[in-house]
């Protein structure tokens, strides 16, 4: 398996993934909230047969929001401040695309919100707001994201209940009875380290994948 750092021709950059070394080349394109990494499993099933390559889309992996719970180790407002920081460094070797100019124009209007209205840490790659109990506000993604407090599972399930249908994918960063107890609360709600390899069978919309065909 090899990585290569790929230039686009209006300057933005990504990462090319190559696996195996012989065989036709297929060349695999992910969807929203994934990257790269979603084919590792397809490549090594192909290992032997044939050249798998990937690469990672411009705006995907982009969340909106983090609810942290209160009273754990970490709390949201160091938390905000550490999600920053990991989003600067991983912009060498994850790179945010370059901004369309509606994009661009959105950021520089959330940005200007949350530095008026909570903390803000702004970077040129990204930014996170601490954004505490405050509502919760959709970001323009291309890693602009808030840090909301939270409660309790219970609390989490009524602030996320006005968003509906418009919710696409839920990770969660616990075990046990707190995913379980998310299990229905968006189409795809899965342990917060898998939310780029969901199943082949897993909800797109609420859907099953095949519907349709």
């Amino acid at each position: 398996m090899t990585t290569t750092a790929i230039v686009l021709d209006d300057g933005a950059r990504t990462i090319l993934e190559v696996w195996g070394e012989r065989g036709p080349t297929i060349v695999c394109v992910h969807g929203m909230t994934s990257s790269r990494k979603a084919w590792t499993r397809l490549a090594e099933r192909f290992d032997g047969r044939c050249r798998v390559a990937a690469y990672d889309q411009r705006g995907c992996l982009s969340p909106h929001a983090v609810f942290v719970q209160r009273g754990k180790a970490c709390d949201g407002k160091r938390f905000a401040k550490l999600l920053a920081d990991e989003l600067d460094a991983l912009a060498a070797s994850w790179p945010r695309g370059t901004l369309p100019a509606a994009a661009a124009a959105d950021q520089l209007q959330w940005r200007g919100v949350a530095a008026a209205t909570c903390e803000l840490h702004a970077r040129e790659s990204c930014a996170v707001s601490y954004a505490g109990e405050l509502p919760l506000r959709a970001s323009p993604g291309y890693r602009n994201v808030a840090v909301h407090d939270v409660a309790d599972v219970a609390a989490l399930r009524a602030r996320l209940a006005p968003l509906s249908v418009q919710l696409k994918a839920l990770g969660v960063a616990s075990a046990g009875k707190d995913l379980a107890a998310l299990a229905d609360a968006a189409p795809y709600v899965c342990a917060i380290g898998s939310m780029q390899e969901p199943p082949l069978d897993a909800a797109l919309d609420g859907l099953h994948p095949l519907t349709g065909f």
